[in-house]
């Protein structure tokens, strides 16, 4: 903003007082009725400055007037002129105040003859000023004649015509001795004089580049300043800078001075700094090819940014971002997806003069890319939601358990498209394949269903199951063994029913395996999961709950403890390995690792499943599908997948692996590895 007289319309306030003193009001005749207004009482000058920078001065000031003759006056209206500067034979500005709102400022609509009235008002303005306000009144004996009392004042000094403008003497500038360049601070020097003081003073910048800064100098008769003026950036480089000074007095008599200034030129280079930023809420240096590697980058210039380079090392890959102001925030590298291994990213930045900053690495170590693979993959949708599923890899079937639906969803694994819906009695909680694969049973009615599969309708019969009725027991899952014997795990109203039932499906002989409960009788095998060929199967339900049985020795270990709980497990053929989220288990349930993963040491709860062979753990983790070996438990690669899912399940011959998610509309994906 340039420098210039500033005026603003005056505002005022009044308050009405009582009247000082009150003459009698003896009867008699009466001739004329006289009013004068004088000036009782004068604050100020208050000089100050509004949040946006404009001066205001206010001055206070107690009016009193006085009535005199016979008789009595009425209060008419009022003008209150306003004068600034030194010419005040003509008014600025003016307000008329209608007579209301004069009666509102007195005590009385009008005065009885040797009676008085005060009444505060105040004035403010951007400029010292003269006030002359014309008080109208009628007295009462002269009919329509209309008088005026006229009061002035000053707000400010006095400024006679005769004075003379401001002085600006000492005019002088310090800039750095190895050059003024963007961003240096320039040091303008000055003294001002006046003999009716100094109203504001201003620098102002122009040239290749300009600013404007101003002060309010309270009215002194002498003003000394050194202002520190901070070169902005985009300046026009080899051009000399002009440096005015301005100043005002009470009267807004404007004066100003300029002086030729050095040149600006930019020899400084920018500066870069930068981190690796965290991904997946944790500081694993995990990344993927295909994804982008992201950077907390700070870049700066005096002048102006340019552009920010970096290359991809040691893939050779240069690409830059072009910036047109200071940079500070979440900078990203793309990575090609044919680029995998150890990486790190160098960058540096250019200004708007083509001078560079030292090159910055981020450190050693700190990034590792992992390949991406893209397979094949179906996608669906499940009506119902999933609860749990079942593979048939030989029949190239998928076998969903609703949420809460009486039926079981049959899915074609080489198209995903619904083939056939087996109704139910009612909400089915688990299955799994007899021996032979031909028949399917069923937890989650009163008994075990088995549902046949060789035929062209699912025929549906069911096993009664020996159950504590005061128990409120129930089948909740069950695993079909090598030797023809289903395991179902029992839950209830009371945790003594959560126990776990052998039944011989060729005899229909039951019993409770005790040597499967705690010392309180309680198995908690409702998460109950069986190896692809049968030969053993884990559970977890809680603390001493984690457990393993071996068909060839037909015992469990003994109850462990492994978090989390609730979580799906999975084992490998000969339950060699077991599975718990991200931790791998052996045959003795002792803890072997936990697996190389995107959210690093933490201990997660992820849905995950061992290959059957045992060599890789497939966890799912946004946005793909992620596989670690077993053998050291190091991270191989991702594949991409179109779902995240709550559920993982790979086929018993590993040709593919299913993952689904949803409780009303399940979403369901099928990728082929192989």
């Amino acid at each position: 903003m340039r420098y210039r007289r500033r005026f603003r319309r005056c505002s005022l306030v009044m308050l009405a007082l009582t009247p000082a003193a009150c003459g009698d009001d003896s009867t008699g005749p009466e001739p004329a009725t006289d009013i004068a207004v004088a000036v009782l009482e004068l604050d100020g000058p208050a000089i100050s400055q509004e949040v946006g920078g404009e001066p205001r001065i206010r001055c206070d000031v107690t009016f009193r007037a006085t009535a005199t003759g016979t008789g009595r006056a009425n209060w008419q209206d009022a003008t209150i002129r306003f004068f600034v500067g030194p010419d005040r034979s003509r008014p600025v500005d003016s307000i008329f105040i209608p007579a209301t709102e004069i009666h509102a400022a007195w005590v009385d609509t009008g005065m009885d003859a040797g009676t008085t009235d005060e009444s505060r008002w105040y004035f403010e303005s951007g400029a010292p000023f003269a006030i002359s306000a014309d008080f109208r009144y009628r007295p009462s004996s002269s009919g329509t004649t209309v008088k005026t009392a006229n009061v002035s004042f000053l707000c400010g000094p006095e400024v006679p015509a005769s004075s003379t403008p401001p002085a600006i003497a000492e005019l002088t500038l310090t800039a750095p001795v190895d050059g003024l360049e963007p961003s240096d601070t320039l040091l303008v020097s000055y003294r001002v004089t006046s003999g009716v003081g100094v109203w504001a003073t201003a620098v102002e910048l122009t040239g290749p580049c300009e600013a404007f800064v101003e002060f309010l100098e309270n009215l002194q008769t002498n003003v000394v300043r050194t202002v520190p003026i901070q070169i902005p950036p985009g300046c026009d480089l080899g051009a000399p800078l002009t440096v005015t000074v301005h100043a005002s007095d009470a009267g807004l008599r404007l004066v100003s001075r300029g002086v030729v200034g050095p040149s600006i030129s930019d020899h400084t280079p920018p500066r870069v700094s930068v981190t690796v930023l965290n991904v997946f809420g944790t500081t694993t240096p995990i990344r993927f090819a295909g994804d982008s590697i992201d950077l907390g980058v700070t870049a700066f210039d005096n002048n102006g940014l340019r552009a920010i380079v970096y290359d991809l090392l040691p893939s050779g890959r240069r690409d830059s971002l072009v910036v047109t102001s200071n940079f500070n925030g979440r900078f990203r590298v793309p990575v090609p997806l044919d680029v995998t291994g150890p990486v790190q990213v160098r960058l540096f930045a250019r200004d708007v003069v083509g001078l560079t900053s030292a090159e910055v690495t981020t450190p050693a170590g700190a990034l590792q890319v992992y390949p991406t693979i893209g397979r094949p993959t179906l996608q669906a949708t499940v009506s119902g939601g999933v609860s749990d599923l079942v593979i048939d890899a030989d029949r190239a079937a998928i076998y969903i358990v609703p949420w809460f639906r009486p039926h079981i969803t049959v899915l074609s694994a080489a198209s995903l498209q619904a083939t056939r819906t087996i109704d139910l009695p009612y909400n089915p909680t688990s299955l799994d394949f007899t021996r032979g694969g031909d028949s399917l049973l069923v937890t989650g009615g009163a008994g075990l269903t088995v549902i046949d599969l060789g035929t062209s309708t699912p025929e549906v019969t069911q096993v009664p199951l020996t159950l504590n009725s005061s128990l409120g027991q129930r089948s909740e899952r069950v695993v079909v063994m090598a030797n023809g014997k289903a395991f179902v795990a029992l839950g209830g109203t009371s945790s003594q029913a959560f126990q776990l039932l052998e039944v011989n499906l060729a005899t229909g002989e039951q019993r409770i395996r005790a040597d499967a409960a705690d010392g309180n009788g309680i198995a908690g095998a409702s998460t109950i999961q069986r190896s692809p060929d049968r030969m053993a199967f884990v559970y977890n339900g809680g603390p001493s709950h984690f457990r393993r049985y071996d068909l060839v020795t037909d015992q469990f270990t003994l109850g462990g403890n492994a978090t989390p709980y609730g979580v799906k497990l999975s084992q490998d053929r000969g339950g060699q390995h077991s599975a718990l989220s991200l931790d791998i288990y052996d045959v003795s349930l002792a803890f072997v690792r936990r697996v190389e993963s995107i959210f690093g040491a933490a201990a997660v709860s992820v849905p995950s499943t061992l290959s059957a062979d045992g060599e890789y753990l497939y966890y799912a983790a946004a946005p793909g599908i992620m596989r670690s070996r077993v053998s050291d438990g190091l991270l191989v690669d991702r594949t991409l997948n179109p779902i995240l899912g709550e559920i993982v399940r790979i086929a018993s011959d590993d040709s593919f692996i299913v993952t689904a998610r949803g409780t009303d509309t399940g979403m369901l994906s099928l990728i082929r590895l192989r």
